[in-house]
């Protein structure tokens, strides 16, 4: 039943990464940040030949083992990367750091996605409030972000086990 689209499952995790970038550029050239660590244009392209090789599969990230988790662990360090670089919970790349956690719910076990999706909440946070380059603090708007942002990694990381468990 599943076996036809069991294939092209990698689609939805790259589609993602790619509609997050195209966002995430489009906020960083239509509206750029007065204090920016790296100019738009280089950051763009970095990020954007990055996205490329993620798509193409040249190491066959997806796949368990010791190189696809490895793997993985760069795509974290780039996403802590880009939220510490461009401003924290309003990183305009604060969508981009969601595709790890959902390439780990869609082709990997429940612990590991869980494990991910907790750092990946707590790198967000902590680039908000102990990030050198920008001086923040949470505020209560701030704080409500964050928690949309956590109820997005959780649904990120739960909802396609629920899904093949026909949870409805």
């Amino acid at each position: 039943m599943g076996g036809k689209w069991q294939g092209y499952i990698g689609v939805v995790p790259t589609a993602y990464r790619f509609l997050a970038f195209a966002i995430a550029t489009a906020q960083i050239l239509l509206f750029p940040q007065p204090i920016t660590l790296i100019p738009p244009l280089i950051l763009v392209t970095s990020v954007g030949i990055y996205t490329l090789l993620k798509a193409l599969h040249p190491f066959r990230w997806y796949q368990a083992g010791i190189l696809g988790y490895s793997l993985l662990g760069v795509d974290i360090a780039v996403c802590i990367f880009l939220v510490m670089s461009t401003g924290g919970l309003y990183s305009p790349f604060l969508l981009y750091t969601l595709a790890p956690v959902l390439t780990a719910a869609l082709l990997l076990d429940g612990k590991v996605t869980s494990c991910i999706g907790g750092l990946t909440v707590v790198y967000v946070i902590g680039s908000h409030l102990v990030n050198p380059f920008f001086a923040t603090r949470l505020s209560l708007s701030e704080l409500s972000y964050f928690l949309v942002y956590m109820i997005a990694v959780c649904l990120a990381a739960a909802l396609p086990y629920l899904i093949n468990v026909n949870l409805r």
